[in-house]
């Protein structure tokens, strides 16, 4: 929700040849989604984000950093069934670990090993994990297949993209996306990982993963004992992997997740 006015002064609005004007409000370096702001959906960015870069992190922390639609949900199933050391699904939506969807007493209350995730720039996210206390898995994805995947998830959500197909490739080509900027966000956690000594971080590719299920899985480093676990004999892997494929074809939490928190909002201004 909004904590303070906004600065009409500050909106910046970006428009398609068509036509179709998007409006947006400076958050620290990038720009923000006015109406996400504005829609109750999440906390006020201005204000949550110097919170959540203050949050304390855990050395058994584990945070997956990814742009939109780069693979997220399966990475983060993928990383629970590790921890769990069984292939089953997690019952928990990965919306509900998700660091710019809540307040951080939501988060003080999970249990331990928690499973973060953020879309947000690595400039974002707590400073704990860029100093090594937690650690970190970026998951990068073909520009071109996120635009595909990103705009399809647009239009199936409540809040669907109100332009069409063309409109939402201007925003990719001209400013880098619809939602934000992907080269900025890039770049930026390129330029964090060079930069930073202490940093744990694993770089994923959606892709590798599509070729490769249980490699990519097995560099996902918890702890032997963990891994052997879930992995120990080519039966479990098979299981392992199948869980893993499944999730990528049939979980969409975020749609339920945002319909479900849409119902709260509703109820809570009536």
């Amino acid at each position: 929700c909004i904590s303070e006015p906004i600065d009409n002064d500050k909106i910046v609005r970006r428009e398609c040849p068509s036509g179709l004007v998007a409006e947006y409000y400076p958050v620290g370096n990038r720009f923000v989604q006015l109406s996400f702001m504005e829609s109750g959906f999440t906390p006020d960015p201005r204000t949550h984000v110097s919170a959540v870069q203050k949050m304390h992190v855990f050395p058994d922390d584990i945070i997956i950093c990814a742009y939109p639609k780069s693979g997220t949900h399966w990475v983060y199933e993928m990383t629970k069934m590790l921890l769990k050391g069984e292939a089953e699904y997690d019952p928990s939506p990965k919306e509900v670990a998700m660091l710019e969807f809540h307040s951080l007493d939501i988060f003080d209350g999970m249990s331990r090993p928690r499973v973060l995730n953020s879309h947000n720039p690595v400039s974002e996210i707590p400073r704990g994990y860029i100093d090594g206390k937690g650690k970190v898995i970026f998951v990068q994805r073909n520009p071109k297949d996120i635009v595909v995947s990103f705009y399809n998830h647009m239009i199936n959500m409540h809040a669907a993209f109100p332009g069409t197909w063309e409109d939402f490739v201007y925003f990719a080509v001209k400013y880098g996306g619809y939602f934000s900027d992907w080269f900025q966000y890039t770049l930026d956690f390129d330029e964090e990982l060079k930069r930073s000594t202490e940093m744990k971080c694993l770089n994923i590719y959606y892709e590798d993963i599509k070729r490769h299920e249980t490699q990519e899985v097995s560099q996902i480093r918890l702890g032997s004992s963990i891994q052997s676990k879930i992995l120990k004999t080519p039966e479990r892997k098979h299981k392992t992997d199948e869980h893993i494929m499944d999730t990528k074809r049939t979980r969409n939490t975020t749609i339920d997740f945002l319909a479900q928190k849409e119902t709260h909002i509703n109820q809570h201004d009536e």
